[in-house]
């Protein structure tokens, strides 16, 4: 019968590789270095051999049979340095034969003896579930891993969990995403759970899946769990709804609600998208009303209340520009930064050239941010517009 290419070389490797065994054996001397160096790159060879073998069993369809090889492999006593490499293969094998059964007890036993290695197979897994659109599967799978309880290292646990939920949301199970919203917030630290709620709720809100998004909410409040996290989460992501709904009625009190409640970054990321929205939509008076609130009600959170000062000052220019000094007062009065103030005369400035009734009060205004501002390079370009 006719030797393939590959089955020869098998064969040579093989010879070898026997040959320095008897030749340690029979001469009883220890081998010198460069013996061991070569018998174990004659090992690899053969190991590699035996992996491009199970490969071309596999692509002929032959999958018992590159199983059976592998399983050769991984007991070969002189494979034991690459034991791990044989068994993800045999992992992959059996995946390929639609054996998922087998292979979650396998890994589930590999996590008390490699987790390392039981860490990347358990995410083999749960990719196959993906790919085969078995959102249950991929569902119970994570249940079974969560259920090893402290073998389970704590960063993987959130993995799960986020494996879990998106799992959850994509088979649009109301009750067993609040389910596990519950699971998520009682099991990990607030500053861990609330990424993967928010990752849920805006992937919610974006494929406008609302009705869904809101029963969750309704949940979260429920709970009344004290963490500002939480609570942050809550009503910036009614606020996304409101935006993405469109539902202008409920924009004041949403929008409110996110001014009182939450930190000044936070606040600033809502305040860019909601205005945005709003020009888009060309709800003049909605910015116009809420970009004058957080001027008033916003207190120290500087960098949202700087930003509001910009958009309402455009929205007046936008409407009247005799409306300009006004506006620039009344950011002053309400104590905005001066560098803010001045910043927004020095844009504006030549635009009112042409009209020297607005020139003059905004040279008034100007006057009074000389007097309360600190900031040279600010000063220096108010001064310079006065003495134009």
């Amino acid at each position: 019968m006719q030797m393939t290419k590959g089955t020869l070389l098998r064969s040579v490797l093989s010879c070898l590789l026997l040959f320095g065994v008897s030749v340690f054996v029979v001469t009883g001397c220890k081998p010198s270095a460069e013996k061991i160096a070569a018998r174990e790159a004659l090992i690899r060879q053969e190991m590699d051999s035996v992996f491009m073998h199970a490969q071309e069993l596999q692509s002929e369809g032959r999958l018992d049979d590159a199983v059976a090889l592998i399983e050769k492999g991984l007991n070969n006593p002189a494979y034991k340095t690459q034991r791990t490499r044989f068994f993800s293969q045999k992992i992959d094998l059996l995946l390929a034969q639609n054996n998922d059964a087998k292979v979650s007890e396998l890994v589930l036993q590999t996590w008390q003896s490699d987790p390392v290695l039981a860490r990347d197979l358990s995410g083999r897994i749960h990719s196959y579930y993906l790919q085969k659109n078995d959102g249950q599967q991929a569902v119970g799978w994570c249940k079974r891993l969560l259920a090893l309880g402290p073998v389970l290292p704590a960063d993987f646990r959130v993995q799960v969990l986020d494996w879990q939920l998106t799992s959850i949301i994509a088979l649009h199970d109301v009750g067993q995403a609040a389910a596990c919203f519950d699971s998520i917030q009682s099991t990990l630290k607030p500053e861990e759970a609330a990424p993967l709620l928010q990752r849920a709720l805006a992937s919610l809100a974006d494929t406008k899946q609302l009705d869904f998004s809101r029963a969750l909410l309704a949940h979260m409040e429920k709970r009344n769990d004290e963490s500002p996290l939480f609570r942050n989460l809550i009503v910036t992501s009614k606020m996304r709804l409101v935006l993405v709904a469109e539902e202008w009625a409920n924009f004041v009190p949403a929008f409110n609600a996110c001014v009182a409640q939450l930190p000044d970054d936070q606040l600033l990321n809502v305040l860019r998208k909601a205005f945005s929205t709003l020009q888009k939509a060309k709800k003049d008076e909605l910015t116009e009303q809420s970009s004058k609130h957080v001027i008033a009600n916003a207190g120290e959170k500087s960098d949202s209340v700087n930003y509001a000062a910009r958009i309402w000052t455009e929205s007046g220019v936008a409407i009247d520009k005799k409306l300009l000094p006004e506006r620039l007062d009344a950011l002053l009065n309400a104590k905005v930064s001066p560098i803010q103030v001045g910043n927004l005369f020095d844009r504006y400035f030549y635009e009112m050239v042409n009209d020297l009734s607005i020139i003059r009060s905004l040279c008034t205004v100007g006057e009074r941010i000389l007097t309360v501002c600190t900031d040279e390079n600010t000063v220096n370009n108010v001064k310079v517009k006065i003495l134009d």
